[in-house]
């Protein structure tokens, strides 16, 4: 069987009484997704079914994220499915083969069915996790969503309290690499990272312990276990009990309400994923941040997508290491696009970064400062770890 193929074989008897059924039991229709790391760990072995139902299960659970679509591989072409046939035509097209299978000293004729995983694209960018996140923030902010203005950000602005900059702690006096340490619970790549019950103030308090320049914290709940409450907490927690360090809202902004929640929660500075936006949907974001006085990071993996920030006027832009389509990461991407970053831009290296010897490599590409988070998350002692990053 190839690499790119998933063999599941269904009993015959099983398959003739409940294939009448199988439609109503497949919530998934016509183009079937799933991760490419969660489809690969089926391949290249057998899964055997008991049943049309369990079978249906199989499908649900091996194409719930985007990245790849099964194409059931009909056993008789002339007359069959097409190409981009849906699953139910195309499996009416089939006709798999019958093998014999022996289990537990019994013998039973099997229905062999044959899945080609192929990528899914969408024009030359490949549908991936940050893609199905990015739809659902849309989905999720909806019912927020409302006309905010330059001016009503400028004036909240003006009255709040003025949160700590986080351009200025990047750039350290003392030339040494900044730490970014990030606040998160879990996320799609790492799984469960803590606890849900972590308080995420008392993390930040032994960040901050630990000599962290900066904080990061993840305001998404569905996919990292995180809430705009976390930045209150920790916001707050830093005003009554100073010194505060400043915080980014890390988030997927979409609309410029995130922007004031961001102001009105404490927050020093947003997130903007270039490869998430078009540069239309870029402008006004970058914009209502400097309005509502907060600065912005820029995110970027690509040169492309380095053009189109700088093209901004980006002040902070952040390699991100990690590969959001198959949750790679690769730190060469610092290495070869941090040089070309303008003198003026403060450099970020994000994800991947584990142990000093990392941080020394992303320093040595011209990074001002770096953005740990499961490392740090996970790490017995934090302090020692942040004194690691920092002596580079």
């Amino acid at each position: 069987m190839a690499a790119n193929e998933l063999l599941v074989g269904l009993g015959c008897n099983r398959l003739e009484v409940e294939m009448s059924g199988l439609l109503r039991k497949l919530r998934v229709k016509d183009h079937l997704h799933e991760h490419v790391a969660q489809l690969l760990s089926h391949v290249w072995h057998v899964e055997a079914v008991d049943s049309v139902e369990q079978l249906a299960r199989l499908i649900d659970e091996t194409t719930r994220e985007s990245g790849v679509r099964l194409h059931l591989i009909p056993g008789a072409p002339t007359g069959g499915a097409q190409r981009r046939d849906g699953f139910a035509k195309v499996l009416n097209g089939a006709h798999p083969p019958k093998i014999a299978r022996t289990g537990h000293g019994t013998h039973g004729n099997f229905f062999c069915f044959v899945f080609r995983v192929r990528p899914v694209f969408r024009g030359n960018q490949m549908f991936d996790k940050l893609t199905e996140i990015m739809a659902w923030k849309r989905q999720e902010i909806a019912p927020l969503v409302r006309a905010v203005s330059l001016p009503e950000l400028a004036a909240f602005n003006a009255m709040a309290p003025k949160p700590p900059s986080f351009a200025g702690a990047l750039r350290r006096g003392d030339g040494k690499l900044a730490v970014i340490a990030e606040i998160k619970r879990r996320s799609p790549s790492a799984g469960a990272i803590a606890a849900p019950t972590l308080a995420a103030s008392e993390q930040a308090l032994k960040y901050r312990e630990a000599g962290a320049d900066a904080l990061s914290i993840l305001t998404d709940e569905k996919y990292f276990g995180g809430t705009l409450d976390d930045l209150v907490g920790v916001t707050s927690f830093f005003h009554q009990n100073r010194p505060a360090i400043p915080c980014i809202r890390k988030d997927f902004m979409v609309h410029p309400i995130q922007i004031l929640q961001a102001r009105e929660a404490g927050a020093s500075a947003i997130l903007i994923i270039v490869r998430a936006l078009t540069d239309a949907e870029i402008a006004p974001l970058f914009e209502a941040a400097k309005f509502a006085g907060l600065d912005t990071l820029f995110e970027i993996h690509t040169e492309s997508e380095l053009d189109r920030a700088v093209a901004h006027g980006a002040r902070i832009i952040g390699v991100n290491n990690r590969d959001l389509a198959v949750f790679k990461c690769d730190l060469g991407l610092s290495e070869r696009l941090i040089p070309k970053f303008p003198k003026h831009v403060i450099a970020v290296s994000e994800s991947g970064i584990f142990t000093g010897a990392d941080a020394a490599r992303v320093r040595a590409a011209g990074a001002h400062a770096i953005l740990c988070g499961e490392a740090l998350m996970k790490a017995p002692d934090p302090a020692q770890l942040i004194k690691e990053f920092g002596n580079h």
